[in-house]
């Protein structure tokens, strides 16, 4: 489930108890927003959503209660694991991880091609601190740490073919279940399902774009620690690197469709 499907069934939910009659009728002029966030603690979920807010912003109703009556129906949603409210009236939905695998694997193939950095690059400065070309070459520079983390994503795909191992598609859901896996896949889908090539203009999706692909780029390196997607010493090859494979080669399609829509070069080797 995505953000944006999120926010669909967040809508159907709030038009079901309208029409039931468990909240008022909203006029035509108070168009609400899904208000679907990733939040920063993930123990407390996949998605952080305000819709509850803003309906008891203007129906005067208590927002815990209004999180409660949309966190009913929501929870029956495809996907949805489980809802929790919090706070004066956070609605935290978590997805499950097989849904969450199903969306990666969905999202690949519906993927377009990465649009080519046109000659002269966009002036990335205003994008967000570390962006701009003349950063450090280290790892505490968001630009550096994007592109290093592609290089290194191309270069174990390459690798993998030398061993004759591929990403795979079987048995996922039984074989990526370490929480830095969990943790990358549901950045990756979030990236992935973005509108491709914002235009330089909207500076507010240019800057959550390059905060994303810092966020993927980050779990990217730590998943490798954690559970490495080649066989190391003695290890024999197995499905599980398969699995692990398609979260590198999943990285890499996402990395190189992001800096593509900031008009960057996604390197394949540094």
């Amino acid at each position: 489930m995505t953000p944006h499907q999120l926010g669909e069934e967040l809508a159907r939910s709030l038009s079901a108890l309208v029409e039931e009659g468990r909240l008022p009728r909203l006029r035509v002029d108070e168009p609400l927003r899904s208000g679907v966030r990733r939040p920063r603690d993930p123990a407390r979920g996949d998605y952080a959503c305000t819709t509850a807010l803003e309906v008891a912003a203007v129906t005067g109703l208590p927002p815990r209660q209004v999180a409660g009556l949309l966190g009913e129906l929501l929870v029956r949603a495809p996907g949805v694991e489980s809802v929790e409210v919090a706070g004066p009236g956070f609605l935290n939905v978590r997805v499950s991880a097989g849904e969450r695998l199903a969306d990666l694997v969905r999202l690949l193939d519906e993927a377009p091609a990465p649009p080519a950095p046109p000659v002269g690059a966009r002036v990335t400065a205003s994008i967000g601190s570390g962006w701009d070309p003349g950063g450090r070459a280290d790892v505490g520079n968001p630009r550096y740490l994007v592109l290093l983390a592609h290089a290194r994503a191309a270069a174990l795909l390459r690798n993998a073919t030398l061993l004759g191992l591929a990403p795979g598609r079987e048995g996922l859901r039984e074989l990526l279940t370490h929480p830095r896996e969990l943790e990358l896949t549901g950045l990756l889908v979030d990236l992935l399902a973005q509108p491709p090539d914002p235009t330089p203009a909207d500076t507010p999706r240019l800057q959550r774009l390059a905060r994303d692909l810092e966020a993927v780029a980050t779990a990217f390196v730590g998943c490798q620690e954690a559970r490495p997607a080649l066989p190391v010493g003695d290890e024999e090859p197995g499905t599980a690197h398969g699995a692990r494979l398609l979260l590198v080669h999943a990285t890499r399609v996402a990395l190189a469709r992001g800096l593509g829509s900031l008009r960057l070069d996604a390197p394949e080797r540094m």
